[in-house]
């Protein structure tokens, strides 16, 4: 899984122990992030969700956010991600 920013976004992952795996940093547009395999029950926090793009086994997601917008919890395990996805486009 690739998170990629597309204009400036401040973003955070953590496991499931609340252990930050990426501490926030902001990506500037074109920088990417590769979720580690190994994040078991990673989550994402950002300030822009929006602004990223998170591509998924090859395939990349439709935004769920606007530009600006904060969101946590954002599951970054592929299935509970597309679930999350799908529940924001309904």
């Amino acid at each position: 899984m690739v998170i990629k920013a597309l204009s400036d976004a401040w973003i955070t992952v953590s496991d499931r122990n609340h252990k930050v795996i990426f501490p926030g940093h902001i990506l500037l547009p074109g920088d990417t992030y590769r979720v580690p395999p190994k994040a078991t029950g990673a989550v994402l926090w950002t300030g822009n969700l929006g602004g990223l793009q998170i591509t998924v086994n090859g395939k990349t997601l439709p935004r769920v956010g606007a530009i600006g917008q904060s969101e946590r919890n954002i599951p970054l395990d592929p299935k509970q991600l597309i679930a999350f996805v799908d529940k924001k486009h309904h």
